[in-house]
């Protein structure tokens, strides 16, 4: 569900900045305090973590967006290619058993491999729309940036979410 895939995104952001926070400031406060008067030193640390969480969750939610892509390519490709095979099959390109296509594993193959075109599609693009595509859809996609900021930033009885 929802609910599980956001709280999984969570424990993953949670466990990279906890492993960020440590070499992070031990990198950065001299360097910070040196930079920084002194009335403001005290700030150094929840400034290192807040950055530190705040890059942890960005490496987080494109990790789940990686997993999801693999995710669908997989399902999305399996089902495309046992469609096509029906579609082979009723013109009569293809002769399967008696039981369809549930008795070769050429729709495995066919799906595995428009699985994989479909993920290095995906990371070869970085998870963006194309170009033509970019345009007609950049209403959906401004919605899903919005979506995502407000389930990673906000709080749940925020009255700017009520």
């Amino acid at each position: 569900t929802l609910k599980l895939q956001f709280a999984r995104t969570v424990a993953i952001a949670v466990s990279i900045s906890d492993n960020l926070r440590k070499p992070a400031g031990i990198l950065l406060t001299p360097a910070l305090a040196a930079a920084m008067p002194i009335e403001y030193q005290h700030w150094i640390s929840p400034s290192i973590n807040l950055v530190c969480k705040m890059l942890a969750m960005t490496v987080a939610w494109m990790l789940t967006r990686i997993i999801a892509a693999c995710h669908s390519s997989m399902l999305g490709g399996l089902l495309a290619s046992r469609a096509l095979l029906r579609i082979a099959q009723r013109r009569g390109w293809v002769k399967f058993g008696k039981d369809g296509d549930s008795d070769t594993l050429v729709d495995e193959y066919f799906g595995w491999f428009l699985a994989f075109v479909g993920i290095w599609w995906q990371l070869r693009n970085s998870m963006s729309v194309p170009f033509p595509l970019n345009i007609v859809l950049f209403p959906f996609s401004v919605t899903e940036s919005l979506l995502q900021w407000m389930v990673t930033w906000m709080a749940v009885n925020s009255p700017a979410v009520v």
